[in-house]
């Protein structure tokens, strides 16, 4: 959601072969132990929050990651929007 540009056909593929198979995740997910499900849960959290941080302009110079031409000048703001879109929320 933080791109410009719209997606290829092959990123919206596979986009769609991710979120099913996330679907079938679920089953396999109430059969495993729960330290696993933990786990899983922490890693996608942990994930999250970095994906988050790194979009972050002060973040990528701390981090001394390279300006792109595509780079958002407010990214949260952007992801917010786009959320809201998506939502259909006003």
């Amino acid at each position: 959601m933080t791109r410009v540009r719209p997606p290829t056909k092959f990123q919206t593929t596979i986009t769609m072969v991710f979120r099913l198979v996330s679907i079938g995740m679920v089953p396999i997910a109430a059969t495993v132990p729960s330290a696993l499900s933990l786990y899983w849960l922490t890693s996608s959290t942990f994930g999250l929050i970095q994906n988050l941080t790194l979009l972050s302009t002060k973040m990528k110079r701390l981090f001394k990651i390279p300006k792109t031409s595509n780079e958002l000048e407010n990214p949260y703001q952007h992801l917010i929007n786009c959320t809201k879109n998506r939502l259909k929320i006003s």
